[in-house]
């Protein structure tokens, strides 16, 4: 089960080839466009009142078997070709980029000004 927080280990989990439980309650960054509810993780509420039920079930028939099995299969797929290390990297490395121009001084002078033209000396 992952917190209602945003967690490191939620691609983590989603790779283990488990079925998640996610409790959540703000919008993460992946939203729900890439990463479904009930395709690729198990959504509880806050209080996780239907944890019991939703265990009990997944674990003890075959038919919730077959839906976390599918469920765990689905988020592993998807996190293997959406979330890749390559991927990551360049997006960290775009982050650093970014807040090195915001940060630098001259910003106004180099680079990308005036409704998106380098600026002519």
């Amino acid at each position: 089960m992952d917190g209602n927080a945003w967690s490191g280990r939620y691609y983590t989990l989603l790779r283990s080839n488990s079925a998640v439980v996610k409790q959540g309650l703000f919008r993460e960054f992946h939203g729900d466009a890439w990463i479904k509810p009930w395709v690729h993780y198990i959504p509880v509420s806050m209080d996780a009142a239907e944890s019991p039920e939703a265990m009990r079930f997944m674990t003890q028939t075959a038919q919730g078997q077959e839906i976390a099995e599918r469920i765990a299969g689905e988020g592993k797929r998807r996190a293997l070709r959406a979330l890749r290390n390559v991927d990551l990297q360049l997006a960290a490395g775009r982050a650093m980029l970014e807040w090195g121009r915001l940060m630098d001084l001259r910003r106004d002078v180099e680079g990308v000004c005036e409704g998106g033209r380098r600026r002519e000396e």
